[in-house]
Parts: structure tokens; C-alpha cells; sequence
């Protein structure tokens, strides 16, 4: 089993699924036994015996393929802690534990929305069934996102980011997704800044919090 590794995080940002406005640090541990305002697919639970035991929380996201609501292997959030201006908030990236728990291979990206306009991952990690854990981080940054919806410039979007989206799309980038049959457990949801920056901590030191909450 791989837990997330050492990337660095701001020092004096709240990790909590309260923050106001996306930031350093912004996470969803599903913890408090809930979805935590993620939303999306057919079904989307809240789980226990996740990454740390009996008592480790996470969420699964099921779809059903075809056609219609939940035919699409998608988790959307658009509450304010994972809102706003990534790029004033420093966030280059977001960090992500997924387990394909399904008998299908997934292509996960993120999707970031704003301004009437949708980025996706370039390219997309690659989840095959009975793969275990997986840490995966996303990069929001230009290089790593590809316009699929829209004509707005990259920085206007991330500038004011209205929903953030993690979901299945195969080979080429698109502003729809693709349907398929599949479930994927989610964890460890975590904003996180470029490497290098000043004045932060591992990202060790929040898991280490965590696990002593579990």
C-alpha cells in the first residue's frame, strides 16, 4: 500500500474541511464519516476499513455506463474550501488517493471550472483493477491542463475556479467524459503548492495528524 509522499505544504494554513476559499493545505479525509459535499456518478458512499484500518473513512463513486445520470465515473466539489483563485492561493496541484475497485482499467483527470469554461488533464493516470491505493497528484498548472469547453484564457479560469471534478476519461481529453461501468475509492483530497516554495512542511506532518485521529 503507497501513502501520499512527502510533498511540502504551507506551515500556517488550516487543513480543514471548513476553509472558507481554496488554499494550501485545503483537504477532504472523509474522516467525519460523511461525503463531505462531493458529489456525482450513480452512487457515491462514505466507507470505512480504507488505507488505515477498520476505522480509516473514505468514499467509493460507482456508474452505471449507458447513457443518462450516473452513467459517468465522476466526483464533483464546488464548495468553497475547493473554489476560488488557485493561482493567487499558490496551489499548483492536487493530490488524491484512488483505488480502482471496479473490473474496468480507469483514466483518471481532473477537471477544473470557471467562467463558463472547463480544463481537464492532458494526460491521464491510468487505475487498473485491483491496483490498490494509488497517490496520484494532478497538476493544475498550464503545461498540464488542456482546454475543452470554452474560450477563456487558462489564467481567468484557475483564477476563479466554481467546481473542481475528478473522473474518468479515456484516451483524449473532452468536455463530456466518458461513460463507463466502474467504482473507484477516493481519499486524501489535498491542495498543494509548487515545489520549492518558501516557508513550508512535509505533507507527511498532516498524515501523521490524521493518523493519529483514526
Amino acid at each position: 500500500m503507497r501513502i501520499a509522499p512527502c510533498v511540502m505544504v504551507m506551515a500556517s494554513l488550516s487543513i480543514s474541511s471548513g476553509a472558507r476559499a481554496i488554499g494550501i493545505g485545503s483537504m477532504d479525509d472523509f474522516q467525519n464519516g460523511t461525503v463531505s459535499e462531493w458529489f456525482g456518478g450513480t452512487t457515491i458512499t462514505p466507507q470505512t476499513n480504507g488505507q488505515m484500518g477498520a476505522s480509516d473513512w473514505y468514499v467509493t463513486i460507482a456508474s452505471t455506463g449507458g447513457s443518462g445520470a450516473g452513467s459517468k465515473l465522476a466526483a464533483h466539489n464546488s464548495e468553497p474550501r475547493w473554489t476560488g483563485d488557485y493561482l493567487a492561493a499558490g496551489v499548483t496541484a492536487v493530490g488524491v488517493d484512488m483505488r480502482n475497485e471496479g473490473s474496468t482499467t480507469l483514466q483518471m483527470r481532473v477537471v477544473m471550472f470557471g467562467l463558463g469554461n472547463r480544463f481537464t488533464s492532458t494526460t491521464a493516470f491510468t487505475l487498473a483493477p485491483n491496483s490498490g491505493w494509488q497517490h496520484l497528484t494532478f497538476p493544475v498548472t498550464q503545461a498540464a491542463l488542456t482546454r475543452v469547453l470554452g474560450s477563456g484564457a487558462y489564467a481567468d479560469t484557475l483564477g476563479s475556479v466554481s467546481q473542481i471534478m475528478f473522473r474518468h476519461d479515456g484516451s483524449t481529453p473532452s468536455s463530456g467524459g466518458e461513460a463507463i461501468i466502474g467504482k473507484v475509492g477516493i481519499d486524501n483530497v489535498v491542495a498543494i503548492p509548487a515545489p520549492g516554495a518558501a516557508g513550508i512542511i512535509g505533507l507527511a506532518g498532516i498524515f501523521a495528524a490524521r493518523r493519529r485521529r483514526v
